[in-house]
C-alpha cells in the first residue's frame, strides 16, 4: 500500500501538471495539505467546513472513505477518516496551523478520538509543522518528542521515515520543507503507522519537479500492512 502526503502550497493545487504528476505516483491514499474546496474528488474527501483551503483526502479504487465524524473540541484540520477496504483501519489526516500550536493540535486530536482510533489499526498522516529540534532542553512534557512517544506507547505507532532510514527525531538527513522567507530546509511531515506494519520504503520527493511546485515535498510510503 502506497500512502503519500504532500503539502500543495494551495491554488497550485489546481494547475493540470499538479494532477499529472500526483497521478504518477500511484498512490493508494493521497493526502493533500492546503487544498481548494473544489479539491475533492468522486473517489475523495475535502475537510474544511466553511474554509476555503483544508484537508483532501483521495483513495484508489481498491479502497473506500467514510467521515470525517467530526469532535466539536478538537481542530477542525486533524481529523479522522475511515478507510474501507478489505482490512479497513483509520487514517488521522493531519494539517496543523499557526493558532494551533502545531503538534499540540495533533496531541489535542488523539484524546478526543483515542477511543475510535484503538478500535482498529490507524495510520497518522501529514503535515505536523513540527520537529524535535525545536523542543526546548530538556524536552518539555508537551514538545514533539512527547506527541512521538504518545504515539508509540499510546496507540503502538512508528514513524516509517525513521524506522527506514534508522535516523533519530529532530537528527534527520532528507528534508521535507523549504521555508520560502529564509531558505532554510526542514523535517515536518510525517507517516505513523502501526508497528507491525512492514515499512517497504520511504522517499522524499524534492527534485524536479516537485520543487518548483510547493515549499513541501511529497512524502511517499509504502508499507505491507500485517493485520
Amino acid at each position: 500500500m502506497r500512502l503519500v502526503t504532500w503539502n500543495c502550497a494551495r491554488r497550485n493545487y489546481l494547475r493540470k501538471e499538479v494532477h499529472e504528476h500526483l497521478s504518477a505516483l500511484t498512490p493508494d491514499i493521497l493526502l493533500i495539505q492546503e487544498a481548494p474546496r473544489n479539491a475533492a474528488t468522486s473517489s475523495g474527501l475535502w475537510i474544511g467546513g466553511s474554509r476555503s483551503f483544508g484537508l483532501a483526502v483521495q483513495t484508489s479504487h481498491a479502497f473506500r472513505l467514510l467521515g470525517p465524524v467530526g469532535e466539536p473540541r478538537a481542530p477542525w484540520s486533524v481529523a479522522p477518516v475511515r478507510v474501507i477496504a478489505a482490512h479497513s483501519f483509520t487514517l488521522l489526516a493531519v494539517w496543523t496551523k499557526q493558532g494551533q500550536g502545531f503538534h499540540k493540535a495533533v496531541d489535542q486530536a488523539l484524546t478526543y478520538y483515542s477511543r475510535s482510533l484503538r478500535r482498529s489499526p490507524c495510520v497518522v498522516l501529514g503535515d505536523f509543522n513540527a520537529n524535535a529540534r525545536w523542543d526546548d532542553a530538556p524536552p518539555r512534557h508537551d514538545g514533539f518528542l512527547h506527541l512521538k512517544e504518545r504515539l508509540r506507547n499510546d496507540f503502538g505507532l512508528k514513524s516509517a521515515y525513521h524506522t527506514h532510514t534508522g535516523q533519530g527525531f529532530g537528527k534527520e538527513r532528507r528534508m521535507t520543507h523549504v521555508h520560502r522567507a529564509n531558505g532554510r530546509s526542514y523535517h515536518i511531515d510525517y507517516c505513523f503507522v502501526p508497528n507491525r506494519w512492514y515499512v517497504r520504503d520511504v522517499q522524499i520527493l524534492s527534485r524536479s519537479p516537485w520543487r518548483s511546485l510547493s515549499d513541501h515535498f511529497p512524502l511517499v510510503v509504502d508499507v505491507l500492512p500485517r493485520w
